[in-house]
């Protein structure tokens, strides 16, 4: 009988070694977050379930206590980018795996950090499948493993601010917005508009933004216009076409709301928002495109918001599965 080919990644392996391999392994995931925002999850997502497949390849052949530790939060984390990427590419199911896999493993490293981000990708997921409440509690969960720590601030905004928007409980949102902006001020975090997907803490600027979209939800859109045009030069001078997108669409959505709205305007700014990030297509822009949508037919402007919503499945079809 004759014997199995090797896996590719081994003769990686051979030549590097183990633990020059593992080092490699790591730059290149971080290379992944880096780039996600220009490139998106369609064409990062394989690059990294092959960075994930060598690691588990590395699983047979690192040999001290220091590099199995390494590799086991490197799994981890690959995990956890790779949940948040399937919910981007509606595919949840792909999430929910990648979810609970980048929680054991962080659990195995007590990392309550990772598992506070894994909680708060597993209530973003919920959020994107309407299931509000469940949601919420994963949020709240994710709080209590946060603690003090930094990652209480996406928990908080990204998570239950957003949440309980959606469930139209006010004073859930003014008190986890409350508590993320102070955190914010009181942390050392980073300036400008970081990566969606980045492991690290957020900083004002994607608090602000989720802070948006929850006040959205609760229908105070003299907020949002607010925070949004207090975000667009930090958004602008990003290299983000989402969180463009995404403020635009809120914005859009907000300027449905007031007594004499011009819906006009509205529908433009919303096929704005579109055109900046056709190239990469994710869910949550689709979603919210088609809450404006939704809005400007409310309001009487039917035709603006079926054209929108035609123009949302054409902005729709790029969009592609994660391979298993």
């Amino acid at each position: 009988m004759p014997a199995s080919p090797a896996h590719p990644a081994a003769g990686l392996i051979d030549v590097l070694g183990p633990g020059q391999t593992l080092n490699t392994v790591a730059v290149y995931t971080k290379g992944v977050i880096a780039r996600y925002e220009q490139e998106g999850p369609q064409r990062l997502a394989p690059e990294l379930l092959s960075l994930r497949r060598l690691s588990q390849q590395l699983g047979l052949r690192v040999s001290t206590d220091a590099d199995r530790m390494a590799l086991t939060r490197l799994s981890a984390q690959q995990a956890a980018l790779l949940a948040y990427m399937s919910v981007n590419l509606s595919k949840f199911s792909d999430a929910e795996d990648f979810a609970l896999e980048a929680a054991l493993l962080a659990t195995s490293l007590n990392d309550n950090a990772m598992l506070a981000w894994v909680r708060g990708t597993q209530s973003f997921a919920a959020y994107y499948r309407k299931r509000y409440k469940e949601a919420l509690d994963l949020a709240e969960a994710g709080v209590e493993l946060a603690g003090q720590g930094g990652q209480r601030i996406r928990l908080l905004s990204n998570g239950v601010a957003r949440a309980a928007g959606k469930l139209g409980d006010r004073k859930t949102v003014q008190r986890a917005l409350s508590d993320a902006f102070d955190t914010v001020e009181r942390a050392d975090g980073p300036v400008g508009m970081t990566s969606c997907i980045d492991l690290e803490p957020y900083g004002w600027a994607r608090t602000a933004a989720n802070a948006a979209t929850a006040c959205l939800a609760i229908g105070n859109y003299t907020q949002v216009l607010k925070l949004t045009k207090d975000l667009e030069p930090v958004v602008e001078a990003s290299d983000s076409d989402w969180s463009r997108s995404l403020m635009k669409l809120d914005e859009a959505t907000a300027l449905t709301m007031p007594a004499h709205a011009d819906l006009e305007h509205a529908a433009f700014v919303g096929m704005e928002a579109l055109e900046g990030s056709a190239s990469k297509p994710i869910a949550s822009v689709a979603v919210r495109a088609k809450e404006l949508a939704r809005s400007l037919q409310q309001r009487g402007s039917v035709h603006a918001g079926s054209t929108l919503l035609e123009a949302v499945r054409d902005w729709q079809k790029p969009m592609k599965e994660i391979g298993r």
